[in-house]
């Protein structure tokens, strides 16, 4: 069985894969030696095969679960996708789940496009090896899509989770913490239980607009911003404060790792715009990215090279991946990646 999960909302992506792991352990019965995470971009399809086909069961003879992420960027795609193609969908004895957070579909006029995030975020048209391995993994038993949410329809999610978590929210105060946060669902669950869970320890359990404003951080936090800065400067022991502060505030680190994620991402792609002779007014329109947020990111961008950014971004985007499959801890990794940056 192949399942196909993609689009650029990764929280609930992560969600996703998440629900499909606990329920292939729950109908297996199975331990979590029966799972398997590979990293899609670099796995061999001899590795990719060994685990996919039967042989490659323990000796307990249960089915298996492979997650591949991001097998849209792996050297070996065709290979890849002669292999799956010509073993049939129907043949697979284990789920094989294909994760593409950096593949979605884009509205153009009345047609719809499929293009390929690369690691500064920018679009590009699949070639024809992603085309081909797209449709194939279109048509599997299971595939769905999960793009980034609109205006409308973050608004509703939040609204429905503040419902879900027991918690009750003003129509006021919902407006303005989507116009603090947008449609960053990492950040807007981090949000939420922050306010459902002071709510608890108060009288008046309605979420109201004073509420936000004293709890929640906007899209402009002043101290990711300052730590971008501390490592641009490369001021390594007041960016690895600035760390130990966030962690002493009960961030989690999950959340900050996404947090730095998204400001790198955002630098990258600033950077990329000036080297093309971008002027700040026309990246504000390209990237839809607040003013404030594009004049703070050139300023800090100037002490970067395109080059290293992208290296920065790729490291953090390893480390995502490490920590999605268990395999690091965040805040040694966040520590040390901004020791070595």
């Amino acid at each position: 069985m192949i399942i196909f999960i993609f689009g650029e909302d990764t929280f609930r992506g992560s969600k996703k894969i998440k629900e499909l792991k606990e329920s292939f352990l729950e109908k297996r019965g199975g331990g979590e030696d029966s799972l398997s995470f590979l990293n899609g971009a670099e796995a061999s399809l001899r590795e990719i095969n060994e685990k996919a086909s039967a042989s490659s069961l323990f000796s307990s003879g249960n089915k298996r679960m492979i997650v591949l992420e991001n097998s849209f960027s792996n050297p070996q795609l065709k290979e890849i996708s002669d292999y799956f193609q010509e073993k049939g969908e129907k043949e697979q004895e284990n789920v094989i789940v294909f994760y593409e957070p950096r593949v979605k579909t884009k509205k153009k006029g009345a047609k719809t496009q499929i293009v390929f995030l690369d690691s500064a975020g920018w679009e590009k048209a699949l070639t024809k090896k992603q085309q081909d391995w797209f449709q194939f993994l279109k048509k599997s038993q299971f595939s769905q899509e999960f793009a980034s949410l609109s205006n409308t329809q973050v608004t509703q999610w939040a609204r429905e989770e503040i419902k879900v978590r027991g918690g009750e929210i003003s129509n006021r105060a919902l407006e303005l913490l989507i116009s603090l946060v947008g449609n960053n669902l990492w950040q807007l669950n981090g949000e939420i239980n922050k306010l459902i869970s002071y709510k608890r320890n108060n009288t008046e359990k309605i979420i109201e607009v004073e509420d936000v404003e004293e709890l929640v951080e906007g899209l402009f936090d002043q101290d990711i911003f300052a730590l971008t800065d501390a490592i641009s400067n490369q001021s390594k022991d007041v960016a690895i404060r600035l760390l130990e502060k966030q962690y002493s505030a009960g961030v989690n680190e999950h959340y900050l790792l996404n947090m730095i994620i998204r400001q790198v991402k955002i630098l990258t792609q600033i950077r990329q715009a000036l080297d093309s002779g971008h002027t700040s007014r026309k990246i504000n329109s390209e990237l839809g990215l607040h003013p404030f947020i594009v004049q703070k990111g050139i300023n800090q961008v100037r002490k970067f090279r395109l080059d290293s950014l992208k290296k920065a971004l790729n490291k953090l985007v390893e480390i995502d991946y490490l920590l999605k499959t268990g395999q690091t801890e965040a805040k040694t990794m966040l520590d040390l990646f901004v020791l070595k940056i």
